[in-house]
């Protein structure tokens, strides 16, 4: 495997692995020498998912993360909801 690093970008066989530019960086992963993910500077994260021709069948961004911030979001608004009723 060689690896290489240009202008602040990193790729192994030809494949990117990281862009840094400002202070942001953002990886990415692959399998089969597909895009599987992309971390967006450590937080959202984007998932694809190929059918057997290697054609995109799925984006999806961060379920897990997107799940997690509406659980606390209505958590919020019931404490707010809550804090109005009893006041």
């Amino acid at each position: 495997m060689s690896i290489t690093e240009t202008n602040n970008n990193i790729y192994s066989n030809s494949n990117l692995l990281s862009v840094s530019s400002g202070g942001v960086t953002n990886g990415y992963t692959y399998s089969k020498d597909r895009l599987d993910s992309i971390n967006a500077n450590g937080g959202t994260q984007y998932k694809f998912e190929y059918d057997k021709f290697g054609r995109t069948v799925s984006e999806k961004i961060c379920p897990e993360e997107i799940e997690n911030q509406s659980i606390r979001i209505n958590a919020d608004i019931k404490t707010v909801i809550n804090k109005i009723i009893f006041i």
